[in-house]
C-alpha cells in the first residue's frame, strides 16, 4: 500500500474528528422593514401656571 503524497498516516487520522460541514450559505435575512409612524403624545391638559 503505496501512501498518497498529501495523504496523513492512519494513525495521525484516528484521534482528529472531521471538521463539521459547512453551514448552507443563505443570504442574510433582513428584518422586516417597520413604517416609522409619527410618534402623537397623548394628549394632558395644560399644566397651571406655576406661581411660587
Amino acid at each position: 500500500m503505496t501512501e498518497q503524497p498529501g495523504t496523513p498516516p492512519p494513525e495521525l487520522n484516528d484521534d482528529i474528528a472531521p471538521p463539521p460541514p459547512p453551514p448552507p450559505a443563505q443570504p442574510p435575512v433582513d428584518p422586516p422593514e417597520i413604517p416609522e409612524e409619527p410618534v402623537v403624545p397623548p394628549e394632558y391638559p395644560p399644566d397651571p401656571p406655576y406661581d411660587g
